[in-house]
């Protein structure tokens, strides 16, 4: 399916149920660790910029500290001080870019690169023909947390071909009914913008055949990911603050994992029209209500290995089967005078 065709196809009238944004639902492929895409040119630089020179290194996201993702990455300045970020996959964020500012003195550098949905700011030294530090990626347009990592570059001469931005990027206007919408392609990401650039709230993961197979729908404080066929909700990121977790449907209910898509030991159920979350500890089980407040239900093991329930309304403890019917046995616990015992 050709792009223009896709775009139409999310916003055509008569597919208005996959527009809705929602902030439940449910699992996608892992979002790539470092977002976005760029177009417009970054706030006019403070320091002038080189000319015919290049830097080539590698980026490391280390967002997951469990793991660390490194991609190629090349800056590219040209005759004209045009500053162009090139990053390969698996990352990306490829876009323009421009030196903030640089102390001769200390070394000290910063770069800016600044996309349509992501803003990177990195900042190192430069110590003998290498530039080495740390960056940072933010996406303000849609919910993604801020992600981070380490940089090192070597200093090179000017490339034979300079990058232009239509070496990392592609753009496209197309129409859908009387609209139309701005689409940047980057390896497999594709995001959808209004003419002014303004973000218009889909991506579209592509396949390698360059076909769309997951739509991403954004809000602000939400992502639901769909299969772009069959509009079945897949996952959805939700963001809490400074915090989010991603919701993914199973067997009737939700599964809930963190940023990095491992489990948090959290689940749902619906029952009785009513939400009960599970909170899984090393195989023990407690229900909770919608308002994240105790049932008093916990699961337990026997010494032969079978599950029971074990629900306590004030001081008695009643327990259940597996399928919540009562075994006839119950506890009490009893307060006791300790003067008594005397």
């Amino acid at each position: 399916m050709h792009l223009d065709n896709a775009v139409s196809y999310l916003y055509d009238d008569s597919n208005d149920d996959i527009l809705v944004q929602i902030t439940i639902g449910a699992v996608a492929p892992p979002q790539p660790s470092i977002s976005g895409a760029a177009v417009a040119a970054p706030s006019e630089p403070t320091v002038p910029a080189p000319r015919d020179f290049a830097l080539v290194g590698t980026l490391t996201n280390t967002t997951n500290p469990q793991q660390a993702v490194s991609a190629d990455a090349v800056i590219s300045f040209d005759k004209w001080g045009g500053c162009i970020l090139k990053i390969s996959p698996p990352l990306y964020g490829s876009g323009t870019c421009s030196i903030k500012t640089l102390d001769q003195k200390s070394g000290n550098i910063e770069i800016m690169s600044r996309g349509a949905l992501v803003n990177i700011h990195a900042s190192g030294t430069v110590s003998g023909g290498f530039i080495s530090g740390s960056y940072s990626a933010e996406s303000p347009s849609i919910p993604e947390l801020p992600q981070s990592g380490t940089f090192h570059f070597a200093m090179a001469g000017g490339l034979q071909n300079p990058l232009r931005l239509s070496d990392v990027l592609s753009w496209d206007t197309v129409k859908s009914g009387d609209q139309e919408f701005l689409v940047i392609r980057e390896g497999s990401l594709v995001s959808v913008h209004q003419k002014d650039g303004t973000y218009a709230g889909r991506r579209l993961i592509l396949d390698q055949g360059g076909n769309p197979i997951v739509v991403i729908e954004d809000s602000s404080t939400a992502s639901v990911y769909r299969d772009f066929k069959t509009k079945a909700v897949l996952m959805t990121w939700v963001r809490d603050g400074n915090e989010g977790y991603f919701m993914r449907p199973n067997s009737g209910g939700m599964v809930y994992l963190d940023r990095f898509l491992q489990p948090t030991g959290w689940s749902s159920i619906g029952a009785d029209k009513q939400t009960v979350f599970v909170h899984d500890v090393n195989g023990d089980f407690e229900l909770f209500d919608g308002d994240m407040k105790p049932l008093g239900i916990r699961s337990g093991k026997t010494p032969s290995g079978q599950i029971y329930w074990a629900k306590t309304t004030g001081n008695i403890t009643e327990f259940l089967d597996q399928s919540f019917k009562s075994l006839g046995w119950s506890s009490a616990l009893t307060k006791i005078d300790p003067v008594a015992l005397v």
